[in-house]
């Protein structure tokens, strides 16, 4: 019966960290030549999460090398997915003159504007455009079946890949890509028709 509130490392902690390194080598390397530097950091530590959370059983079947390569293609995927939904939501990040990474829509409070003494923004003057725009494609996915409904907002709304939306709906891959076409097409109708 052990009576230490935290057990002193043993050496299956111990060989569980040199395989996390060597995994980490690894998914680094590759992860910066694949996927650029930036997402390199963010992919090591979704590898290394993956694995300490269930270490044993993936040094008991996999070597570093295998894990590394099969972590890495599913979280680069699960990684390349976040980033296409959070653009599709605006929060796109662009590197500023300083080379800085920063959202590229800033919200700015109209007091700054005041308390400065400059003069005020143009206002946009196309809101109820964007709003009758937005009515139109409202009312155009209610007019849709549900699984063509559902479909679109799996891969436009959510990021999802087509094969992945695909399968949520019960259709083939060449079937969704055919229904996804004549979906946009509809849209772009609706749109021009507003």
């Amino acid at each position: 019966m052990r009576t230490s509130p935290s057990p002193r490392p043993g050496a299956d902690d111990d060989q569980a960290r040199r395989f996390l390194a060597a995994v980490v080598r690894i998914v680094a390397r590759q992860a910066a030549r694949r996927h650029g530097v930036d997402a390199a950091d963010d992919l090591v530590q979704l590898v290394a999460q993956q694995f300490w959370a269930r270490r044993a059983h993936y040094m008991a079947s996999y070597t570093p090398e295998r894990f590394a390569n099969v972590a890495l293609r599913s979280r680069a995927e699960e990684h390349r997915r976040t980033e296409r939904i959070q653009r599709g939501q605006g929060a796109r990040l662009t590197v500023g003159a300083d080379g800085l990474r920063r959202p590229g829509r800033e919200v700015v409070a109209l007091e700054r504007y005041e308390t400065a003494g400059g003069p005020l923004p143009d206002p946009d003057l196309d809101v109820a455009d964007r709003v009758a725009d937005v009515a139109a494609v409202r009312a155009a996915l209610d007019r849709l079946p549900l699984r063509s409904r559902r479909l679109v907002l799996l891969v436009d709304g959510w990021g999802l890949t087509v094969g992945e939306a695909a399968e949520r709906v019960g259709l083939s891959r060449a079937y969704a890509n055919r229904e996804l076409t004549r979906i946009r097409a509809e849209l772009r109708q609706a749109l021009s028709a507003a």
